[in-house]
């Protein structure tokens, strides 16, 4: 079954490269996300002894094809009702310029998180030690940190966000690379203070971030070249990604894993589905949840706030492990299981229709916004936004995020942009 999945996969990723020719679009990032996961499966087909039931296959094309099908439907609705759009002539008012003021902000805001984190932590030379242990602190905490901590890292990520945006706008639009050192200051500290968090999904949601939003730039000031672009695109892609996994490998290795590099990428980046596979054979269509599993965050969050009543307080963020060992006798022991899982566990299988359908519709929807307001907020907030469809083969995140802490983010990424992003930029797009 493995192989039947691998070739749908790829098929799907090859048909949408060539229809579309965009890296960027919901319904490619999707099936990617699938492709990369089913691929690490396959290389740890033997030591996991990986055994891929037909349901497993039935239910994970089901929830792709009910999202390609949603994003179909919108792209119809959009380009019958303005066909027109390419081509024409905008003003922009765009800043490329760094503040100082605003690196202050990000310097000081830095030392204080660093000195809210130590806090309470038994200080030592042994970088692993430290780090280990304010993990340990934020995982008893529910995988948070004081509320006034939390400030401090929104604020350090918004304007790393909008520092990167000005880095490409100075690239791509005004074409001056100068002047642009306290941009850069701004993002390295910004992962530096990652690396004091312990939590490698912020970093992976700015890598990803980043990229996509230099996609969107890199192909709209290449349209005159645009069917070359994807292959050149794959190769700076394939470049940066392992990067990337290098240093989330490395990232681990702060806080003394002791995983080799093979077993963190499989165990990441597959495990997530391959759980899946082994929940869904046990599943049984009882006591479903009816929306309990998908939106617990958003239930937590509207209990917080006080709209509604939640018994029992605030659930844990962290799904139950799972004990895998093969009959090779390879053990890892994970606790994702795809974006798939809590679907089943409100509706069954329709959950495999309804929630990748309504996912469909909001990015699809979002993506031709962001293809008729180019340079735009749109650009950022559709690059900060679509990190849930990157993680769907491995982890919920979508709903999981629907909490304060997001509309935190959001607030202080649109403030930064307000407030760094004003110089008139006349330009044609």
């Amino acid at each position: 079954m493995i192989y039947f999945l691998l070739i749908i996969l790829f098929t799907l990723a090859t048909m949408d490269v060539f229809l579309w020719r965009s890296f960027v679009k919901p319904s490619m990032i999707l099936v990617l996300s699938f492709l990369f996961s089913s691929i690490l499966i396959y290389i740890n087909y033997r030591q996991w002894d990986v055994m891929l039931s037909t349901k497993f296959v039935f239910y994970v094309l089901s929830a792709i094809f009910s999202f390609l099908f949603a994003g179909f439907l919108v792209r119809i609705f959009c380009r019958k009702k303005d066909k027109s759009y390419e081509g024409v002539l905008k003003e922009l008012d765009l800043n490329t310029h760094p503040s100082l003021f605003i690196f202050f902000i990000t310097i000081i805001c830095a030392v204080i998180y660093i000195i809210l984190s130590l806090k309470d932590i038994q200080i030592s030379f042994n970088l692993g030690n430290v780090l280990s242990q304010i993990y340990y602190k934020n995982v008893q905490h529910n995988g948070s940190n004081s509320f006034f901590a939390n400030q401090m890292m929104e604020i350090i990520t918004g304007i790393a966000y909008i520092s990167f945006f000005q880095i490409l706008s100075a690239r791509y639009i005004v074409k001056d690379r100068n002047r642009q050192t306290l941009n850069y200051i701004n993002i390295l500290t910004f992962l530096f203070i990652c690396i004091v968090s312990t939590d490698r999904n912020i970093f992976l949601r700015f890598i990803i971030y980043a990229f996509v939003l230099w996609i969107l730039f890199y192909t709209k000031s290449n349209q005159a070249s645009i069917k070359s672009l994807n292959w050149k695109i794959v190769r700076k892609s394939i470049f940066l990604i392992a990067i990337v996994i290098v240093l989330f490998y490395y990232f681990g290795k702060l806080k003394n894993y002791t995983s080799d590099f093979q077993r963190v990428l499989g165990i990441y980046g597959g495990s997530g589905l391959y759980n899946f596979n082994l929940f869904i054979n046990k599943f049984i269509p009882t006591n479903l949840k009816y929306g309990a599993s998908t939106l617990r965050t958003l239930s937590d969050t509207l209990g917080t706030i006080g709209i509604i009543n939640t018994p029992g307080g605030t659930t844990s963020i962290f799904s139950e492990f799972i004990a895998f060992q093969s009959s090779t006798g390879f053990v890892y022991i994970s606790n994702i299981y795809s974006a798939l899982r809590p679907f089943v566990e409100d509706f069954g299988y329709c959950g495999m229709l309804i929630y990748p359908f309504c996912l469909g519709l909001l990015f699809e929807w979002l993506y031709e916004i962001v293809r008729r307001k180019a340079y735009s907020f749109f650009w950022i907030f559709y690059s900060y936004s679509i990190y849930p469809l990157v993680y769907f083969a491995i982890e919920e995140q979508f709903f999981r995020r629907l909490h304060l802490g997001t509309i935190y983010e959001i607030s202080w990424i649109a403030i930064f942009y307000i407030i760094l992003v004003q110089r008139k930029i006349r330009f044609k797009i």
